[in-house]
């Protein structure tokens, strides 16, 4: 009789196989095989090694003689040896490994698929290791229960990696899931981190797995659960970890797409003629931009492209993204009900702050999707969202600026006729201030940051150990953009006004160079001369000679920026950009913050 909580705990378990369109379940384990002798292994064992692994108290000093005259070597042949004076050691060994083997695991595995056969769900087994034309031809998705240790059949002791390549190269255009179904130790299994250890010590000699992105990917395929000897456990354990294997080979098919797509894209741009390149030169010189610029919107062209393509003929990718959506709706659910328990949803955004922030989960992810930081590596011109580090002139104060100037005002581009030469729509740009704070420091403001108004989280300028938040300082600077410009000469982003033209030339555009020659460059000289602060002949006459302590006050009055004459430097570093989609939301709170003027009541009207 089955007892009720064992019809009940198969339900979820059905319902979960059918959801996902799981038509076949197959078993690969030697242990099917019905015959009940003892492992292989321990038959090739050199008999006196295996005899004291066995703790029975056996003079091997009188028997080793008798073994050594007859060349008998392994446990395989002392049991089939016929001499009387092993007739006793032969019962020892018989007792240990002659006992019939306990399959009461793969007997419930086998009747709980065959009670659930009648759900239209095929069930297979294999007492061998799994071979493709075992399951070439089936259609439909396939849930494999792998046993890990197959030395018995003369295979390895851990054939699992194999197993999955073969899968993956066999059935690459289905969404098949694995489970790893044995009774080894599952340690390896434990978490990605162990899996991905795991891969790293087995993976040696595949020559498959030839990078670290197939590596990566292979780590979303390793699932496992023992073998257990009630069908009520065995169900509870594959309810638990169907919905995440499911979630594993899923990412694993997704991300495999993604990966070919991105490859793709990148294959076309390598392809690209020598005509389409003078093309996007000539749209680079109007557009006032460098070509990098430029590729990087044709790569972002290309991927689109790639993506719709894969998207309109690739079912796997669509079904692999079908099922990513289902199993977050399937959980989201069990999310739902734990944020009934909370009022508001400003407790809710609160709690998953405080989370992050305990666990320090933002760290070596979040601080790059937030901020590019290569930007200076290729000299890369200004852009809106670019932040610097900055000190103003008489205020001790450290301050992180963003720049949102919009981006139609920034490029240096021709003036309607190429005689004009270049120049920019604005020449003073507005950085938006803010005063940095250690995170550890900042904790609890950041947890309570219910309207996001913090910047977080940023890497410090020299120390990718330590990580800050911006706290908005409600103020607005303006910039002359040649201070800005400097900062892009250098690897450093520094405002930095000993330049080297030699090394940034080659990654600036025709425009910027122009605009370097005719207006950057003597401005860079005038910085150093008194009379470009002031036209008193009187004033320029009675600061020669005291230049380095007048300069940097009237620098500091001019351009707001502290300004060190001994290193010829403006104490101001541009650090990297901040993403579009984050950059447009500060400028929309500052506009909507400095629009709402207020309006007085007119008199008898309102």
């Amino acid at each position: 009789m089955v007892l009720q909580a064992e019809v009940d705990n198969k339900v979820p378990f059905i319902s979960m196989l059918k959801k996902n369109g799981i038509s076949h379940v197959v078993s690969f384990d030697d242990e099917w095989d019905s015959k009940d002798e003892p492992p292989k292994q321990i038959l090739e064992m050199d008999a006196l090694e295996y005899l004291e692994t066995m703790g029975e108290n056996i003079d091997i000093e009188q028997i080793e003689p008798i073994m050594l005259e007859h060349d008998i070597n392994s446990v395989q042949e002392v049991l089939d040896s016929l001499l009387e004076d092993l007739g006793e050691l032969k019962s020892i060994i018989n007792k240990h490994v002659g006992t019939k083997r306990d399959k009461k695991e793969l007997e419930i595995l086998e009747n709980l698929f065959k009670e659930i056969q009648e759900e239209d769900i095929q069930f297979s087994k294999f007492s061998k290791k799994f071979e493709c034309d075992d399951v070439r031809n089936i259609d439909g998705r396939i849930l494999f229960l792998l046993d890990m240790n197959m030395e018995d059949l003369g295979e390895g002791k851990d054939v699992i990696i194999e197993t999955l390549i073969e899968i993956n190269k066999v059935r690459r255009n289905t969404l098949d899931i694995a489970i790893v179904y044995s009774h080894e130790v599952l340690t390896s299994y434990k978490d990605h981190t162990s899996k991905i250890q795991y891969l790293e010590a087995n993976l040696t000699g595949y020559t498959e797995i030839q990078n670290e992105t197939e590596k990566y990917l292979l780590a979303h395929q390793l699932w496992a659960i023992p073998k257990v000897k009630s069908q009520e456990a065995l169900v509870e354990q594959l309810n638990s970890i169907l919905t995440n294997a499911i979630l594993g080979h899923t990412l694993y098919k997704y991300l495999n797409r993604k990966v070919n797509i991105m490859s793709t894209t990148i294959m076309e741009l390598i392809k690209f003629s020598d005509n389409e390149f003078d093309l996007l030169l000539k749209d680079a010189l109007i557009e006032g931009e460098s070509l990098l610029n430029v590729l990087q919107r044709i790569q972002f062209s290309l991927l689109n492209k790639n993506e719709f393509n894969s998207k309109t003929s690739d079912t796997i990718y669509i079904q692999a993204i079908e099922n990513l959506l289902d199993i977050f709706n399937s959980k989201t659910q069990g999310i739902i009900n734990d944020f009934k328990e909370i009022d508001k949803i400003d407790k809710i955004r609160t709690q998953s702050r405080k989370q992050k922030l305990e666990e320090a989960s933002y760290k070596n992810l979040s601080e790059y999707g937030l901020i590019d930081y290569s930007i200076n590596t290729t000299y890369e011109d200004l852009q809106t969202g670019d932040i610097f580090n900055l000190k103003l002139h008489n205020d001790e104060q450290q301050y992180y600026g963003v720049l949102i100037t919009a981006n139609c005002d920034i490029p240096i581009r021709f003036g309607k006729k190429f005689t004009e030469g270049t120049q920019r729509n604005e020449e003073y740009m507005s950085l938006l201030l803010y005063t940095p704070i250690e995170i550890e420091q900042a904790k609890k403001d950041l947890i309570n940051d219910t309207a996001n108004k913090y910047i977080w989280p940023v890497i410090e300028r020299g120390n990718s150990d330590m990580f800050i938040a911006l706290k908005p300082s409600e103020k607005v600077i303006h910039v002359h953009s040649n201070l800005l410009d400097t900062c892009t000469l250098n690897k450093e982003g520094k405002a930095c006004l000993d330049y080297k033209k030699e090394e940034f030339e080659k990654y600036k555009s025709y425009n910027y160079i122009l605009h370097f020659e005719s207006v950057l460059k003597d401005w860079v000289t005038d910085i150093f001369n008194v009379s470009h602060y002031t036209n008193n002949p009187t004033l320029v006459e009675d600061m020669n000679g005291k230049s380095k302590q007048y300069l940097e006050l009237l620098s500091g009055y001019k351009y707001l920026v502290s300004l060190d004459i001994s290193t010829k430097e403006f104490k101001m570093e541009r650090i990297g950009r901040m993403s579009s989609n984050h950059s447009l939301k500060i400028i929309q709170n500052y506009a909507n913050k400095i629009s709402r003027l207020g309006v007085e009541s007119i008199p008898f009207t309102q």
